[in-house]
């Protein structure tokens, strides 16, 4: 008569079996984005199967790894968390560190998409001593990498740029670390792009098209750069050249499958069109960008949707609507903890109310912003605030005033004069 302890074992082996075809799959499927949409929910049970009831959470953890680009194209961040975390709770009882090290990466991974920026914080500290204490380099290489993704999200530019040059620094040390070096650029980018230092940025995104290998394991990457290049075009005024980048980058995002990168290109691309008043062409990618968001787990996303929806009806004039969007803009990007998204939007929020007359409202938006970017040492956006203050008091009839904000805009001009932001709220402003 079979024992209990037999059916156990037999159990065991069967779940065994199917995580090593499991494995064998992803594999051979690795680039086949038809064939992992069909067996999905098959690769996670398996997974959870390997771990729970066979307990060879090392396999499970494999597979995971195997899954883990899979799953972020399709921006299933909370999801993903929640599969991840398990593993690596059960990983803290196992011998490698290398293999906790890469769980715990992909787990920040998840948590940043997620919105969830200090959870990602210590994770990914959490992988980088798990990675140092297995002296796997490629492993420290990316665990900064990863560090100064989620500063960069938080708007704590300075760390970012130094967890950054770590990364480079390990990448260095690589045979093969070009890959990352373009990753590492097109980050610096984002970080030069956001502090207005938008023709370093284009020569940053450049350099890491130039290092990423235009084949279609990297269209992904590729995709992300030549959208992340339209940015900084667009300020700088070469529109027809970041249009083209902004094609490209959709070509390669969906040859990708990549839906949280289509999602935020439609939407900064967008963007462009907004400024070139070009109001059909704007809203039907924004109506591309919802559609791909509602797939997603992404409160960042949303909030940059919801951002480019309220600047668009702004500028169409529909102020109800565009302080109804751009408030919901606010909310999410406060609760996720950048400031300077935060300081953006408040400025947009008090021109705009001041250009309908509505004095107090902008006044409590100017009260809530000028602290905020002294704090970051923001002197494009205290242009902006002295500016504002500068026509409010002449409309008020307060000539002093005037001529006292009109001198605070003159020295933060001079402190930022090579800032290409800066000079764009200049020549914006007249």
């Amino acid at each position: 008569m079979e024992t209990v302890e037999a059916r156990r074992r037999l159990f065991s082996e069967q779940v065994l079996r199917l995580a090593a075809f499991s494995l064998d799959y992803l594999h051979r499927h690795r680039g086949d984005l038809e064939a992992l949409d069909r067996q999905r929910d098959n690769l996670l049970q398996a997974m959870v199967a390997c771990g729970e009831y066979a307990g060879d959470w090392p396999r499970a953890a494999r597979i995971a790894l195997a899954l883990e680009d899979y799953m972020l194209r399709q921006g299933r961040w909370r999801s993903w968390a929640a599969y991840l975390e398990r593993i690596a709770e059960a990983l803290t009882r196992q011998e490698s560190s290398a293999l906790r090290g890469h769980v715990l990466r992909c787990l920040g991974n998840a948590y940043c998409g997620s919105g969830q920026w200090e959870q990602a914080l210590q994770v990914h500290r959490r992988a980088l001593e798990a990675f140092r204490r297995g002296r796997e380099a490629r492993g420290i290489a990316a665990a900064w990498f990863d560090l100064g993704r989620v500063h960069w999200f938080r708007g704590e530019w300075r760390e970012a740029l130094r967890c950054y040059r770590r990364a480079a620094a390990w990448a260095r040390r690589l045979p093969d670390g070009a890959t990352l070096m373009a990753q590492v650029w097109n980050a610096v980018g984002l970080v030069r792009w956001r502090q207005g230092k938008w023709r370093r940025a284009v020569h940053c995104f450049r350099q890491a098209l130039r290092l990423c290998p235009d084949t279609p394991d990297y269209s992904r990457s590729r995709g992300r750069f030549f959208s992340h290049l339209a940015l900084p075009l667009t300020d700088l005024g070469s529109w027809d050249e970041a249009e083209r980048c902004y094609r490209e980058a959709l070509r390669l995002s969906r040859a990708a499958g990549d839906i949280t990168g289509l999602a935020y290109t439609w939407g900064d691309l967008s963007d462009l069109y907004r400024r070139q008043c070009r109001w059909e062409e704007a809203w039907q990618c924004l109506e591309r960008a919802a559609a791909l968001w509602e797939q997603a787990e992404d409160t960042a996303g949303r909030a940059d949707y919801a951002e480019h929806r309220g600047r668009l009806y702004a500028d169409q004039g529909e102020i109800a609507q565009a302080r109804d969007w751009l408030g919901q803009a606010l909310d999410l990007w406060e609760g996720l903890g950048n400031p300077h998204k935060v300081l953006d939007i408040l400025l947009t929020l008090a021109e705009l109310e001041a250009r309908q007359g509505m004095g107090e409202a902008a006044s409590q938006r100017i009260a809530w912003a000028h602290p905020l970017a002294r704090r970051l040492r923001r002197c494009d956006a205290l242009v902006r605030l002295y500016r504002l203050r500068m026509a409010m008091a002449r409309a008020a009839g307060h000539p002093l005033r005037t001529a006292w904000y009109g001198l605070r805009v003159v020295g933060c001009v001079l402190l930022a004069i090579g800032n290409d932001r800066t000079r764009a709220v200049l020549r914006a402003e007249g």
